[in-house]
Order: structure tokens, then sequence, then C-alpha cells
């Protein structure tokens, strides 16, 4: 924890303002989704501001296929691609 890839310790240095864009999901059967929902309410209590959906699903390829286009067009948008 507290490392240079912890996401909590990055979150917790940025200012709300000038953080980038994130939006991440995560299937409601994913085995990590006890891990987004805390990361979710981490970036809530430091008012950053993020999209976070849960959607039915596993951590698998399937899950993937159907909500790739919606991430790639969210990180198009605010990376000007």
């Amino acid at each position: 924890p507290g490392g240079k890839d912890d996401l909590f310790a990055i979150a917790a240095k940025l200012s709300p303002r000038e953080a980038p864009a994130i939006r991440f999901d995560c299937g409601k059967d994913d085995a990590l989704l006890g891990s987004n929902r805390k990361f979710h309410r981490h970036l809530l209590r430091l008012k950053v501001k993020h999209q976070y959906r849960e959607c039915p699903g596993e951590h698998n390829w399937a899950y993937w296929d159907e909500h790739i286009i919606e991430a790639i067009r969210f990180h198009a948008k605010h990376l000007k691609l």
C-alpha cells in the first residue's frame, strides 16, 4: 500500500479540479467487485470526478467484449483522440 502503483494513494494526491478523466466499470459477479466499490467510494470521499458503473457479468472476455467500446469512446473523448 502506498507504492507508486497504488491507485488509492495516487488518487489521494490528485486535485479534484485537475484530476484526469476516470471511468471504470465492473461486473456484478466479478470477484473484484468489492475492490471496485471501495475505490469508487474513495473517489467520492476525495470529490474526484469519475464515472463508475456496475453491470451484469463476470471478470471475463464476454464482459470485456460487451463494454470495451464504451471505455474506448470515453477515453478517446477525454484524451481528444
